[in-house]
């Protein structure tokens, strides 16, 4: 659901900014041209915001509407030195971890809820998952494999409940190593 409402927000900036030019003749530099009028924002931001317009490319080629896509020789990779600045690179994001007193204060406050609620922040703070993947833990997987395995202290992420159109819904993890 995250995902979606990201693709969705950063395509209207695709949009805003491409918009005036035909499908059939954007090109390389347009797109190069507009990744460096973003030099306020971080190389992630970029990204973020090419994602849709990279993905609307490919279906352009797979139409037989382009040749080949024009995004393909504007990446940020390394090969793009010059497109964004080096600082550009770095995110602006601090890391920001809960300290020891707050990691006690959390689950001593979900220690009064149950023992579910307990497990539940448990997990979360000494494992590091996303609270999708935690959500979506269970025991055994659809296809009967073991998730959780307390004597070998393994856990397999292999699904997370999201919410979608106001549903909940088990998909994969967000990355193929959960």
């Amino acid at each position: 659901a995250t995902t979606v409402y990201t693709y969705t927000k950063d395509s209207k900036f695709a949009i805003r900014d491409l918009g005036h030019i035909r499908l059939s003749e954007i090109n390389s530099r347009d797109i190069r041209d507009w990744i460096k009028s973003m030099s306020n924002l971080t190389r992630k931001t970029i990204s973020n915001r090419m994602t849709p317009l990279r993905a609307a490319l490919a279906m352009a080629v797979d139409d037989c509407i382009l040749e080949y896509s024009p995004a393909d020789k504007a990446s940020l990779g390394k090969s793009s030195k010059g497109l964004i600045s080096h600082d550009q690179r770095l995110s602006n994001d601090k890391i920001d971890p809960f300290s020891l007193d707050e990691i006690s204060s959390i689950l001593f406050s979900a220690q009064s809820k149950g023992s579910n609620t307990s497990n539940y922040f448990q997990t979360r703070i000494y494992t590091g998952l996303r609270a999708s993947e935690a959500s979506g833990l269970k025991w055994y997987s659809a296809d009967g494999e073991l998730n959780v395995d307390l004597e070998n202290k393994i856990i397999w992420i292999r699904s997370a409940l999201v919410c979608v159109g106001g549903k909940s819904i088990t998909q994969s993890p967000k990355t193929a190593s959960g």
